[in-house]
């Protein structure tokens, strides 16, 4: 059931393969600026995601990065995914794969199942080798729900 709430978040149109961006700035702007067309986020919610940068990156091991609001709402929860045409440098790691987090209130178990499965997957380098050679969404899904 959270399976799918969690494939229910994440947008054919949010989804990027091969993203070819310099700087984690310009990952953050361009994610940010696609759900602010579309109505997900307020440009509060945007400059919240560069603060929380600020105060310590969204990079982990593994070269994959989570950049989220610090407090700010979104209107839509939405997870839109970016696999960078090459690594670039976030924090102490260099990121090929961005999830962007636009959470609404009151939906902090999806967040957790989220992570669980995120957890698993990143953690082990071959499975994440395979994720970031998925071109569409459908196949991401697939991969991250397996």
């Amino acid at each position: 059931e959270h399976a799918k709430a969690i494939e229910e978040l994440i947008d054919e149109r949010f989804y990027y393969y091969n993203l070819d961006l310099g700087t984690r700035d310009e990952v953050i702007d361009f994610m940010c600026d696609q759900l602010l067309e579309a109505g997900y986020i307020s440009k509060e919610f945007k400059e919240s995601v560069h603060e929380r940068e600020k105060i310590s990156a969204t990079s982990f091991a593994y070269s994959f990065a989570i950049p989220h609001s610090l407090n700010i709402n979104c209107n839509k929860s939405n997870l839109s995914v970016a696999i960078l045409k090459s690594p670039i440098p976030w924090g102490d790691s260099d990121v090929q794969l961005v999830i962007l987090l636009a959470i609404s209130e009151g939906k902090n178990e999806i967040l957790r199942t989220f992570f669980d499965s995120i957890g698993t997957v990143l953690s082990d380098s071959k499975e994440f080798a395979k994720l970031i050679k998925i071109k569409t969404r459908n196949e991401f899904v697939k991969q991250f729900m397996d």
